[in-house]
């Protein structure tokens, strides 16, 4: 990781400071403890993880009753196993903290769950590393799961000793031609996780990953994609590969939401505020096709990207549409085989010219030679909190 000046952002001369609450992993058969940072710098994993239904998390999860008691000690046998499993990477990793949004955030107030959900694009972008468990459908089936089936072939060394290989198949998919696969080789693009809408951002935002799929554990940063079956990093070299022979267009679409953040912000120019904007329909295709237990979270669980586009884009945001991109931003339909669903249960969460307000799939669609006469004379859109991009 010291050699990736790509991943370092803006977190090469200091460690980043920690979010408002974090788990203290602690040492090797010691307690783990919530912690509040006071603004403190340290190196802190994350973890991205699917909760599942509503009991999963009911008897471990951060209430304002259990807040005094869990700064002392969080019984480590009441972790769900993926929460358990993420600690304990945490402590192999050697890394002091972990931020667990179900540990980290008092899920019974709801003044700090919107503080919290607001910060998410620098809690994942600062985390050192993301935890991903990817194939989980929730929070009790852990990180490591699946069946590997291995073959084992034994053989003799040249000292004599009896010794064994393990292999099994390696996974040839190496390029996935939706919005932000960077490695999935192994259908991460069909997991759980990414069916979750809060875990689009999570992943997005993250400068390095560490999943734990059904078949193994991969890496994927900004400068290298590894997995178990292929430790020579070709992976991102194929995929590359790929993507330099297509045109300008698919070259933006399937390039890393972070890579073309830290273009534009290093390099402002038109055209890089274009490619982003291009990433962020993309992005919004992807998203949009996700599952949100509330529908009224479809504008907060995008935020963390809509806060780091407008440090670059530098533009406002409406509900999910960005002021200099009307009235193209408007032309969205729903995506083709899904059904549509107008949110009727409330309406004030988004108005009914933005996708929020709709809870299927949707998707940009241009008619060929397109061109506006629009004139717009105002747009009244306000956010619902504190946070301007909800």
């Amino acid at each position: 990781m010291e050699t990736h000046v790509k991943c370092d952002l803006d977190y090469s001369d200091e460690p980043p400071t920690l979010p408002k609450r974090v788990i203290d992993v602690g040492v090797e058969g010691g307690p783990i403890r919530l912690v509040e940072s006071n603004g403190a710098n340290a190196k802190y994993a994350a973890l991205t993880y699917c909760w599942g239904d509503d009991t999963a998390l009911s008897g471990v999860k951060l209430l304002l009753s259990r807040f005094e008691a869990y700064k002392k000690e969080i019984p480590l046998d009441l972790l769900p196993k993926t929460l358990y499993d993420a600690v304990m990477i945490t402590r192999k990793l050697g890394t002091g903290y972990i931020w667990i949004d179900s540990l980290c955030i008092l899920q019974d107030s709801p003044a700090d769950w919107q503080v919290g959900s607001s910060r998410m694009s620098n809690i994942y972008t600062a985390a050192v590393v993301v935890i991903a468990a990817t194939g989980g459908a929730s929070c009790k089936d852990g990180c490591y799961i699946g069946n590997r089936k291995k073959l084992r072939l034994a053989y003799t060394d040249s000292n004599g000793k009896e010794r064994a290989l393990y292999a099994r198949l390696a996974q040839f998919r190496f390029f996935d031609d939706r919005v932000d696969v960077r490695s999935d080789p192994h259908s991460l693009g069909e997991s759980h996780l990414s069916r979750r809408g809060w875990c689009a951002q999570e992943v997005l935002l993250a400068r390095r990953t560490l999943s734990y799929s059904k078949d193994e554990v991969l890496w994927d940063c900004m400068e290298r994609v590894s997995c178990e079956c292929r430790l020579d990093g070709s992976i991102r070299s194929e995929r590359d590969k790929r993507r330099n022979s297509k045109p300008m267009t698919q070259l933006t679409i399937h390039s890393p939401f972070l890579e073309l953040f830290l273009e534009g912000r290093q390099s402002p120019s038109k055209e890089n505020a274009e490619k982003l904007y291009a990433k962020w329909y993309a992005m919004l295709e992807d998203y949009t096709g996700r599952n949100l237990t509330y529908p009224s979270d479809r504008l907060p669980a995008f935020s963390g990207l809509a806060t780091m586009m407008s440090d670059v884009v530098e533009n406002t945001y409406f509900a999910g549409l960005w002021e200099s991109q009307l009235p193209y931003a408007l032309l969205w339909v729903r995506h083709s085989r899904v059904p549509f669903e107008r949110n009727q249960a409330r309406g004030d969460w988004a108005p009914s010219w933005s996708w929020a307000s709709v809870s299927c799939r949707v998707r940009q669609e241009v008619p060929e030679g397109f061109t506006s006469a629009v004139e717009i004379i105002a747009i009244a859109a306000p956010p619902s909190g504190a946070n301007l991009f909800w």
